[in-house]
C-alpha cells in the first residue's frame, strides 16, 4: 500500500510539475505576445516619427540667399558730413564709415584736417575732412 502511495505521490509531484510547466509557458507566450506588440508599436512610432520628420522638411521653405548689394559711395569734395559743427577723430572716423567705407582707420589726427585711409569696394582712398566743419576736403583713390 505504501508502495500505490509513493506512487500517487510521484504522479502528483509530475502533474504539479506539468501544470507549473503549461503555466509558466502560458505565461512567458503571454510575455512574449506582449514583447512582440510593444516592438510592432515601437515600430510604428518610429516609422511615423520619421515620416513626420521628413514632411516637415519637405513643407518648410528652403532659405533663399539674398541677392548682393552694390557699394554706393557717395563722397565728393565740399560734402559736408557733420551739418557745419566741429568734428572730432572719432566721429570722423564713424562719418567716413557711415558713407560705404570700410576699414577706415585714421592717419593723421592733429592739425586742421583729419586724415583717414579707408577701403571702398575694391580700392583703398585717402580722405581728408576739415575739423572745423566736418566738410570734406581732398578724397583721392589710393591703389585698387
Amino acid at each position: 500500500m505504501w508502495m500505490a502511495r509513493v506512487a500517487q505521490d510521484r504522479r502528483d509531484r509530475r502533474a504539479a510539475k506539468l501544470e507549473k510547466s503549461v503555466a509558466l509557458t502560458i505565461v512567458s507566450v503571454g510575455c512574449l505576445i506582449r514583447y512582440q506588440s510593444m516592438l510592432v508599436m515601437e515600430n510604428t512610432l518610429r516609422r511615423s516619427a520619421f515620416a513626420g520628420l521628413v514632411l516637415s522638411l519637405l513643407i518648410t521653405p528652403l532659405a533663399l540667399p539674398t541677392a548682393a548689394q552694390a557699394v554706393t559711395i557717395n563722397l565728393n569734395i565740399g560734402t559736408n558730413l557733420s551739418a557745419g559743427r566741429g568734428i572730432t577723430c572719432r566721429e570722423g572716423e564713424r562719418l567716413i564709415r557711415s558713407r560705404g567705407f570700410r576699414d577706415v582707420r585714421p592717419v593723421d589726427c592733429r592739425g586742421r584736417f583729419f586724415v583717414y585711409r579707408a577701403r571702398g569696394g575694391v580700392s583703398r582712398f585717402e580722405i581728408a575732412l576739415n575739423r572745423r566743419d566736418g566738410r570734406v576736403m581732398d578724397f583721392r583713390r589710393l591703389r585698387r
